[in-house]
């Protein structure tokens, strides 16, 4: 049978506003991982900036790279002039943060309520500000 010409278009325009809203509901979603994940990574620039061993032993610079981190692990400054003990790219491995040194894949682990860092073998850092005040 032959459907109303009213009727088709009600029709169409039911089908075209129920495409329309996937369309949006999909966007949606999109954007929404996207700051799920822009907030994880704002989460973790954190650690960018210095930091130092409760014991003033050794100091650690971490750097924001494009794809993960560059730290860099020194002893204290004599004469002016640091003495770099180790250089590494710190990457980004799902939740956790990944470097390998000394020949082995080791996890960092970091602690934002005590605001410390761990390099295993190298020690536990505090913020600069926390140390020097």
């Amino acid at each position: 049978m032959f459907k109303s010409k009213k009727k088709r278009a009600i029709e169409s325009a039911i089908e075209h506003l129920s495409a329309t809203l996937r369309h949006a509901a999909e966007s949606l979603a999109a954007v929404a991982d996207d700051v799920r994940v822009s907030r994880a990574e704002i989460r973790r620039d954190y650690i960018c900036g210095g930091w130092t061993t409760p014991d003033l032993n050794r100091g650690l610079i971490i750097s924001k790279l494009p794809e993960g981190f560059n730290a860099a692990i020194y002893a204290p400054p004599l004469n002016r002039k640091r003495t770099r003990l180790l250089r590494v790219f710190v990457r980004v491995d799902g939740d956790m943060l990944k470097a390998c040194y000394d020949g082995v894949e080791h996890t960092i682990t970091t602690n934002p309520l005590h605001d410390s860092i761990t390099f295993p073998g190298y020690g536990t850092f505090l913020r600069d500000d926390q140390i020097f005040g």
